[in-house]
């Protein structure tokens, strides 16, 4: 049953979906936060857009609040890091507009890598308390790790928490949590699932997608150009070895970004595929 009904969640928009989407009053915002996609940067833009009192982050780690913002009737902004099948209805109400960012994946997978090896600092303990114990003992074998490393890298990433963490992660974002690799089958879900979203983009057109928003939506802000990176670490991708590797890591990830590049510039920001942004 439930392979079938993602099937046909994957079928394309009707006519019909597409004009009730099109009249939705946009007070009642959800961003599905993919980690490493500059979700945060993003997050900012909105705080004038809805009333005081009524922007939200993080919500994967306050599920009471969360659910009680969205249950609430109010206008509300926002965003968590949740597996698509977490949010579903959410994403699927018709009073709620939606949206998500994706990334050119080895540059996702390699900033996501550095933000959770930085976690592994020396004078990092304290931190380290604040996240899961698996993780948290992941950081620490990273930081012992030059991530150019294969032969050092490889049983490290391999692992049950670091497949979770790092493999399709974009994928993964948007079908559900399981363990171990993404299927083929996930990836092709993962791109029948976009159809249920208002709004989507690739980093790489954030500017043109932040003036499409700002159309939409009064009060939006700008988005502040910010660098969050954790650790500076030059990973070399001109080497063919490490390259591969970390490509059997987003296989499914660049499938679903091209398809998501493909589909948002067309249907949102009348933009050619083979167009250049200059954000």
């Amino acid at each position: 049953m439930r392979k079938l009904q993602d099937l046909k969640n994957a079928l394309p928009l009707s006519r019909s979906d597409v004009k009730n989407r099109q009249k939705k009053t946009i007070d009642k915002i959800f961003f599905l936060h993919i980690p490493k996609t500059a979700g945060s940067a993003f997050n900012l833009a909105f705080q004038q857009a809805v009333p005081a009192g009524r922007h939200f982050e993080h919500m994967e780690s306050q599920r009471e609040l969360f659910y009680s913002i969205i249950s609430d009737g109010k206008p509300f902004y926002a965003s968590g890091h949740f597996p698509f099948s977490r949010v579903r209805e959410l994403v699927m109400r018709p009073d709620v507009f939606t949206i998500t960012i994706f990334r050119e994946p080895l540059k996702q997978l390699l900033s996501h890598l550095k933000w959770v090896k930085a976690y592994g600092r020396p004078d990092g303990e304290a931190r380290r308390h604040l996240i899961p114990e698996n993780i948290a003992e992941l950081s620490l074998a990273l930081w012992e790790t030059d991530l150019n490393d294969v032969a050092r890298l490889e049983p490290i990433l391999t692992s049950p928490t670091a497949i979770s963490l790092f493999d399709n992660t974009q994928t993964r974002y948007m079908t559900r949590s399981v363990a171990g690799r993404i299927s083929e089958e996930q990836g092709r879900f993962s791109m029948g699932h976009l159809r249920h979203f208002d709004f989507f983009f690739v980093l790489d057109d954030m500017a043109a997608a932040h003036k499409k928003l700002t159309e939409k939506i009064p009060g939006l802000g700008s988005i502040p150009r910010t660098n969050e990176a954790m650790l500076s670490e030059t990973i070399d991708l001109q080497d063919g070895k490490l390259r591969d590797f970390y490509e059997t890591f987003v296989r499914f990830d660049r499938q679903l970004y091209d398809n998501a590049r493909r589909r948002s510039r067309r249907r949102f920001l009348d933009l050619a595929e083979d167009e250049t942004q200059n954000a």
